[in-house]
């Protein structure tokens, strides 16, 4: 499956008494459930600041449990949210020698007798996007809306033109072009939540990263090229979190859902600060995008064929859009400065840094086609749609903003939203799982945090200090 870079994070209250810490994990998570809200023990984990933005992980942390998780989780479960249009079989791979892999990753793993390949998508239903409104919940349809009416798709389809003078200020309006959403099926992505399917991405990883303009160092980069880096590194960590979330499938007689592999998590991100850090950093980006679109959202009609639904899915985003005002979210909304970007003095340099970034961009979407897992690639594309449309937000003059959004852009913009929410509010979960495990002569939960956070201190130290040799 896919996988990316670091990250730095913490929590913001006192360690609470062990025995009421682990009587509340018993009672109150069930890791089996991908969209559950996953309630975090209130003990410190990990903090430290957040490099190319102004708020520290512990704030985005208190954020993100006291308000922007709940809300998230349940906007995604409304009809308008977790219907998707994204083609999973366009364009050919441009890796020449990309080697086939299978799903699969071992007895514990794989159910051999399940029938199914992991990497599948369930099996699409019958409804169109009109008629799901009657249960606003998991379960009701699949794939959906084989038959739509013209005027209907004219509503939720937008053409977009080819932007390519640089010098315009509607150059970023088709940044999602190569991530196609004009297939005649809607996907539902509660239906298909990230899971492990043993499936190795390692490659197509390796070629995204590998595609970039950036150097072999994070702090040799300019900031456009950071940020790309670390947006990309987010939905990485974002993935891998949710793997390790639901990593071991239900089978019969063993067990009934889906279990965490803890272990995974520390083996992938201990003594890897950045890979949290770019996590958190990535989350801060599209709730700026989110304030910047405001004003589109607190009046978009989200209609789906049901008075009572579209009311729903409305007072949501209202809630959404209006925890900035928030003492707890306040920061977390502006702490990402969108104007620097592409801020250079001199006009030639600024122009091919553009199309280069735009270019970057589009080669790092056709990449995904390599991917031979379906869910796999569903997820990265949705993802890869939320940060684009995230982009193209922040980038555009507001004026362009109402009439450059998709619907399947805002629906992966919402998405990507609540799928690096739910990574973040595990993190706490995975880490305290880990250690109640471990022999009583282990190093400490706390012990573990600490050292996480000293290293992500010294690597914000570094990218800061190189951050300041660049603008010298």
């Amino acid at each position: 499956k896919l996988y990316s870079t670091n990250m730095t994070c913490s929590l913001y209250a006192k360690p609470p008494n062990r025995l009421i810490t682990f009587i509340f994990l018993i009672l109150a998570i069930n890791p089996s459930e991908t969209i559950a809200k996953i309630s975090k023990p209130h003990w410190n984990n990990f903090d430290g600041p957040l490099i190319d933005a102004t708020c520290n992980a512990q704030v985005v942390d208190k954020a993100n449990d006291e308000q922007l998780h709940r809300i998230l989780q349940e906007l995604i479960n409304t009809t308008y949210f977790r219907l998707l249009r994204v083609n999973l079989e366009d364009g050919p791979c441009p890796l020449d020698d990309m080697e086939e892999v299978s799903c699969g990753g071992g007895d514990d793993v794989v159910d051999s007798d399940a029938g199914e390949s992991f990497c599948s998508l369930k099996p699409e239903g019958d409804a169109s996007f009109f008629d799901v409104f009657e249960d606003p919940f998991i379960g009701k349809s699949d794939k959906v809306d084989r038959t739509i009416s013209r005027k209907e798709d004219e509503a939720i389809t937008h053409q977009v033109e080819k932007c390519d003078n640089e010098n315009l200020p509607d150059f970023w309006m088709n940044m999602c072009e190569n991530i196609h959403t004009d297939s005649k099926d809607y996907i539902n992505l509660q239906r298909n939540p990230e899971s492990m399917t043993g499936y190795n991405g390692s490659e197509v990883w390796k070629a995204i990263y590998g595609k970039t303009t950036f150097k072999d160092e994070l702090n040799d980069m300019c900031f456009e090229d950071r940020v790309l880096y670390r947006l990309l590194s987010g939905i990485h960590s974002s993935i891998d979190i949710h793997i390790c979330l639901n990593f071991y499938m239900p089978i019969k007689g063993k067990r009934d859902n889906w279990e965490s592999n803890p272990k995974r998590f520390v083996d992938r991100f201990s003594n890897r600060p950045e890979r949290l850090n770019n996590l958190y950093f990535s989350f801060v980006v599209l709730l700026r995008a989110l304030r910047k679109a405001a004003p589109v959202l607190e009046h978009y009609s989200f209609n789906v064929g049901n008075v009572e639904e579209r009311k729903r899915t409305q007072a949501l985003v209202r809630r959404l859009l209006d925890s900035h005002v928030l003492q707890s979210c306040n920061d977390v909304f502006e702490a990402f400065d969108e104007s620097l970007l592409f801020n250079a003095e001199h006009q030639p340099t600024m122009s091919t840094l553009k199309r280069e970034f735009k270019r970057v961009f589009f080669e790092i979407s056709n990449l995904f086609n390599c991917v031979t897992c379906q869910k796999c690639k569903l997820h990265g594309k949705v993802q890869l749609l939320g940060i684009g449309t995230a982009l193209k937000i922040l980038l555009l003059p507001p004026e362009l903003i109402p009439s450059s959004l998709t619907r399947e852009e805002l629906v992966g913009l919402i998405n990507t939203l609540g799928k690096f929410s739910h990574a973040i509010n595990s993190v706490s979960y995975l880490l305290e799982s880990y250690w109640e495990n471990q022999e009583p002569s282990s190093s400490s939960t706390q012990d573990f945090a600490d050292k996480l956070n000293e290293d992500n201190a010294k690597y914000s130290e570094s990218i800061m200090e190189s951050s300041i040799l660049l603008d010298k």
